[in-house]
């Protein structure tokens, strides 16, 4: 009985880990103000926060950290939330994203840019002590505020704190621009597993505006396997016991 039953518990990670993917966190902007709104545009320095992770609603076992501005350092300008098209609240409506001209200036607005990401959003995951996140997919609704923003979205991700990046899911090409344009829903799949991420939104083709509504990632979290593997041994130590 007892090899019947360890062979059971070993198995249950496996059967949580191919089950559909649940929503792990779902970033909504409802209630975002907009600081560029109704004036100038508003430049975010790397690293300051763009919006804070009280927008994200996390499923059990999973925390999300705030999103923040981040560069490559190319051009001495930062990424805006931008003035133009802009609802009051609701949305991200940022601009400078791939930016065009020397490196060391401020950089044109508008163009295709360089394809080279100059601007992204950056936000870590995390799942609670004793857990893995297994991320599966990601979905972003977004609106390409005319020709000159990017038109090429690419989502990375780091399991090692930033130190290396890798693509997830493939890039996807936005070929609806304009004002009369609706959201649009990418999505992007893949399979990862940690128990830290972080994410990166790194676009490019362009400098202009994008809106951004919402962020969804889906997946699984699962025990780390040797703390399943502790849980299965204490239970055949105690049925042990027991005979």
């Amino acid at each position: 009985m007892a090899p019947d039953l360890m062979k059971s518990l070993l198995i249950l990670p496996t059967l949580a880990a191919t089950a559909s993917g649940a929503t792990l966190v779902d970033w909504t902007f409802t209630g975002l103000a907009n600081p560029a709104h109704g004036g100038s545009n508003t430049n975010v320095p790397a690293g300051n926060v763009i919006a804070s992770s009280s927008f994200a609603t996390t499923a059990a076992g999973v925390s999300a950290g705030n999103i923040a501005a981040g560069t490559n350092g190319t051009y001495s300008n930062d990424i805006q939330w931008s003035n133009g098209n802009s609802l009051a609240s609701g949305e991200l409506n940022l601009q400078n994203w791939d930016l065009t001209g020397s490196a060391g200036t401020s950089g044109g607005l508008g163009g295709t840019g360089d394809s080279t990401p100059d601007f992204w959003l950056q936000f870590a995951i995390n799942a609670d002590p004793g857990q893995t996140i297994e991320l599966t997919g990601i979905s972003m609704s977004a609106w390409r505020n005319g020709t000159g923003a990017p038109e090429f979205y690419r989502w990375y991700y780091s399991t090692n704190g930033g130190t290396n990046w890798l693509t997830f899911g493939s890039l996807y090409t936005e070929d609806t621009a304009g004002t009369g344009s609706p959201f649009e829903t990418s999505n992007y799949t893949g399979t990862v597993s940690a128990s830290s991420l972080l994410l990166r939104f790194a676009p490019t083709g362009g400098s202009g505006n994008i809106h951004i509504n919402d962020i969804v990632l889906t997946g699984n979290v699962v025990p780390e396997p040797t703390s399943t593997l502790l849980g299965a041994l204490g239970i055949l130590g105690l049925l042990r016991r027991r005979r």
